[in-house]
């Protein structure tokens, strides 16, 4: 929601500017994290999508599963 609290500062910028802003969230329940992202789409209606999720490793036999982890979190680090 940081973006959006972002984009109230800068009342004379363009609706275009405005559609192209997402923010990112992050869940975690139990052992399972969940990436979603939200923008606003041309109708000022709100965009709600589940990206990604995964569970997390907690114990040594599923230590390979950090790789769902890491690219669960990637898609934060190129957008």
């Amino acid at each position: 929601m940081v973006d959006f609290v972002i984009l109230s500062h800068f009342k004379n910028s363009r609706f275009k500017t405005a559609l192209k802003k997402s923010t990112f969230g992050v869940q975690v329940i139990k052992d399972t994290v969940t990436l979603s992202k939200m923008n606003l789409k041309e109708d000022r209606l709100w965009k709600f999508v589940e990206l990604r999720s995964a569970d997390i490793p907690t114990n040594w036999s599923d230590r390979f599963n950090w790789a769902n982890i890491f690219e669960l979190i990637a898609p934060l680090f190129y957008t």
